[in-house]
């Protein structure tokens, strides 16, 4: 997962560094750290998208995302796909859109999303098999519309 600025960006990881810490300093007891540490990030991102104040994003930044040697019409179909595949996203159960996401976005192996979600190996692939499978559906049943 990402945030739209570097400041923005270092203010949740110290967050994260801060939240860890006071959990080490309670006691609490963790089998994988590294999962944890995710757990909080991903976390305070969540939280960080839900909220009312967002930071704007400065020009500037959007004339580096833009593409000047591809076409309007190459960016107009992209932005669209981008567009479709998240309204098919928001349709998913909130397991398969987290698996999808750890895995496809985040490019997490499964060994890792297993831990965070606090499943076997097998049950993740079977929790992707079967999010990718109702994300065709969707995306079908929308382009039919």
């Amino acid at each position: 997962m990402k945030v739209n600025s570097d400041d923005i960006a270092k203010d949740l990881t110290s967050e994260t560094f801060t939240r860890i810490w006071k959990s080490l300093n309670n006691g609490q007891k963790f089998d994988n750290s590294r999962a944890f540490a995710f757990q909080i990030a991903r976390n305070l991102i969540i939280d960080h998208y839900r909220g009312k104040n967002k930071a704007p994003v400065p020009l500037s930044k959007c004339s580096e995302m833009s593409d000047p040697s591809s076409d309007i019409e190459d960016r107009f179909q992209i932005s669209s796909d981008i567009k479709e595949i998240k309204i098919a996203l928001a349709g998913l159960k909130h397991e398969y859109r987290e698996a999808i996401t750890l895995r496809y976005v985040e490019d997490m192996p499964i060994s890792e999303i297993a831990k965070i979600l606090g499943k076997k190996q097998g049950t993740v692939r079977v929790i992707l098999h079967r999010g990718l499978k109702s994300l065709r559906e969707i995306i079908n049943k929308n382009s039919e519309n």
